[in-house]
């Protein structure tokens, strides 16, 4: 059951990435990009909108009256998000207040302040510490969760080790070998969780009834485990690639686009030779052993373009869909990466999805950075002068 949950978290982060696309981008959305530095909203400043930050540090001190979407090293929410947040960071803190939803993924995610909506999280430890409160439901899946404030609904949860110190207001799902209640109630409404073994809990713990579904452990049942979180991991990185490029080079992401609606052949055309053919061609330099050099840089420039491959590749097809809808390049891209995220996810048809993404996105790079610039066209027309 565990590997259940562990999918409905992959499914969760696309289904949250794709909620991003559904709300009107106002013309006071503010987008900044600072790949090497911090990109601060500092205490006292407003914005009015939706704000859009990607960089190594991202601190919110001031108040965004509208949605908060980042992706960084480090996100620290200290201020006040009146509308949704959706980041993906490795450490992400929100001592502040979110007045609706917060969807976020990363390694180490605490919240101690104040979500109004539902809070949904993906990362390998995930703490709602003493003091938070939550006012819908709790969702998502770690190595250890660990719950010490209050939730007003529900908690459906998965991790190898879940603790709940504080208050669950409504149910309780959850799929674990290591179950924890340690407050009186922890759990007012039911619990119903799934496991290995049956767990002992002190009466007054749960509220409503206990259900106990038991799961029998093999390898297969781990194989399956560690390709989920794998491609949940995967998921998570392209998305943030995706939302980064689209931040610092949206008008390289547009240019490419055009020239892979009018030169689409050659687009097919050079990334089948760019895939297929430089790894020959860097193999026969390292033989020799004179280019062994050359062809780990070949090898090393082929793997940078495989891996930009999603995101351009995610553009191309959410342009050619949503182009007249959507005009925002930021939520664009998310949508297309939503969606190939998800035909990733689906047997024999991700084979066929793999193979176009890298074909057509190594391509339209390819094309782009040989196409996307014409030489300037100079004359020199003779001038003629008035004389008396």
């Amino acid at each position: 059951m565990k590997k259940h949950i562990l999918a409905l978290g992959a499914a969760l982060v696309v289904f949250g990435a794709v909620v991003a696309i559904m709300p009107q981008v106002r013309a006071e959305s503010k987008f900044i990009a600072n790949e090497d530095g911090t990109v601060m909203l500092a205490k006292g400043q407003t914005h009015n909108g939706s704000y859009y930050a990607a960089g190594q540090d991202i601190v919110i001190d001031g108040t965004v009256k509208g949605d908060l979407y980042c992706a960084g090293q480090t996100v620290q929410i200290n201020g006040t998000v009146e509308g949704d947040v959706l980041c993906a960071a490795q450490t992400i803190t929100v001592p502040g207040t979110v007045a609706q939803d917060v969807r976020v993924a990363g390694q180490f995610v605490t919240v101690s302040g104040d979500v109004g909506g539902t809070f949904t999280s993906f990362g390998q430890d995930v703490t709602l510490a003493s003091g938070a409160t939550v006012g819908g439901d709790v969702n998502g899946a770690a190595q250890a969760f660990m719950i010490d404030g209050s939730v007003a609904r529900d908690l459906a949860v998965g991790g190898d080790s879940i603790k709940i110190a504080g208050v669950i207001g409504g149910s309780a799902r959850v799929a674990t070998d290591s179950l924890q209640l340690s407050s009186q109630p922890a759990i007012k409404g039911n619990l119903e969780y799934d496991g290995s073994n049956r767990q002992q809990f002190s009466d007054g713990s749960v509220g409503g009834d206990v259900k106990f579904n038991q799961v029998a452990t093999n390898n297969s049942d781990d194989t399956a485990s560690v390709l989920l979180n794998l491609f949940l991991f995967i998921a998570v990185a392209m998305m943030v690639t995706a939302i980064v490029v689209a931040l610092v080079a949206p008008r390289y992401l547009e240019r490419s686009f055009g020239l892979v609606q009018r030169k689409i052949g050659l687009v097919i055309l050079s990334g089948v030779a760019v895939n297929f053919g430089l790894p020959i061609f860097a193999l026969l330099l390292m033989v020799t052993g004179v280019g062994l050099p050359l062809g780990l840089m070949l090898f090393a420039a082929l793997f940078v373009l495989n891996v930009l491959a999603f995101p351009f590749a995610a553009y191309y097809l959410s342009r050619a869909l949503f182009g007249q809808v959507i005009h925002n390049i930021v939520l664009l891209i998310v949508a297309g990466a939503a969606l190939l995220t998800i035909a990733l996810a689906i047997p024999l048809l991700n084979i066929l999805v793999y193979f176009v993404v890298i074909t057509i996105g190594v391509g339209g790079l390819v094309v782009t950075m040989t196409h996307g610039y014409r030489k300037p066209q100079y004359s020199i027309e003779p001038t003629t002068t008035n004389r008396k």
